[in-house]
């Protein structure tokens, strides 16, 4: 039985009834290994996150540009809300780009 996994680069899950039931690693090079259900919670998060901010600016933005600028994906927003995951490095590019584009757009909005 798996008591305890030691992990420094995303984080260590705790053991649940003996079983490790979560855990995400970045293994390099834009790939993610994923177990458990933290994806679809963070996911999820994103997803909401994203199509919140589209709809707060859509005068400014459309999905598929949104996409391509925050991730060099034009089918992001389809690609999540069917259910696909992403790497971290790519949520990492999203919250990124959603936190610089919200500033840019609100200062746009003050001027």
């Amino acid at each position: 039985m798996l008591r305890q996994l030691s992990l420094q680069h995303n984080g260590i899950f705790p053991p649940v009834n003996d079983f490790l039931v979560k855990f995400s690693l970045d293994i390099g090079a834009g790939l993610c290994l994923s177990l458990g259900m933290e994806n679809d919670d963070t996911r999820a998060a994103l997803l909401a996150d994203i199509e919140k901010f589209l709809a707060d600016y859509s005068q400014h933005i459309s999905k598929t540009r949104f996409g391509k600028e925050a991730a060099n994906d034009h089918k992001l927003v389809d690609r999540l809300r069917n259910g696909n995951d992403l790497t971290t490095g790519k949520m990492d590019d999203v919250r990124r780009y959603l936190s610089l584009k919200r500033a840019e757009f609100n200062a746009r909005q003050v001027c």
